[in-house]
């Protein structure tokens, strides 16, 4: 009971620290027939990315196994097929695997799924990245000044819906009467937080 216990906490750990060094039971376990698992998602099991035609991305799998990984497979489905994908474009690091995929026509939108396998056979139910069409991104919403004074001011906006790429918020700063601008700045945060400093 006792090493079913500690199993199902060496699972717990492999999920949340892949890193197998930092589960102290699975080292204690390692050598456990019991403390065996065949390789599960680690993390969230969906993940969403968007992509324009012709643009490569790149998609990773995290994984959790012990002992560890022997082989990744990568699949691309959409409602019509499903097609197996070349281990050329598949790399794998330690409990992590990358793809690089390209859609080229609006068909190639769909699932990649990623399979593990180790010594204790294939993972049963796979990780997937759902790839749909990149649009543009919704403007930011609830912006709010959080400070102001002579040298700077602080904006602070609830990020709109991003379109399925990483986007970039700028903030730009005009004289109260005219059309003047007079400085701006960009930055990359999933809550845009911009701070503007200048001289007046």
């Amino acid at each position: 009971m006792q090493e079913v216990h500690a199993r199902s906490a060496c699972k717990k750990c492999l999920q949340e620290v892949p890193a197998r060094s930092a589960c102290k039971k699975c080292k204690y376990l390692q050598n456990s027939p019991a403390a065996k698992i065949s390789p599960t998602c680690s993390g969230a099991a969906w993940q969403y990315r968007g992509a324009s035609l012709l643009e490569e991305l790149t998609a990773t799998c995290s994984l959790a196994a012990l002992p560890p990984l022997q082989h990744v497979t990568w699949t691309f489905n959409n409602t019509g097929e499903s097609v197996r994908i070349s281990q050329d474009l598949i790399s794998v690091e330690g409990s992590n695997s990358t793809v690089r995929y390209t859609p080229l026509t609006e068909l190639d939108y769909g699932s990649l799924l990623c399979w593990g396998t180790n010594a204790v056979g294939k993972q049963r139910v796979p990780c997937g990245i759902q790839v749909f069409p990149a649009g543009r991104p919704d403007p930011p919403d609830e912006c709010e000044q959080l400070n102001f004074s002579v040298s700077a001011v602080t904006v602070s906006c609830k990020a709109g819906f991003d379109g399925g790429l990483r986007q970039n918020f700028t903030l730009e700063l005009y004289e109260e009467h005219g059309t003047d601008m007079i400085t701006n700045v960009t930055n990359e945060v999933i809550i845009p937080s911009l701070l503007i400093k200048f001289l007046i």
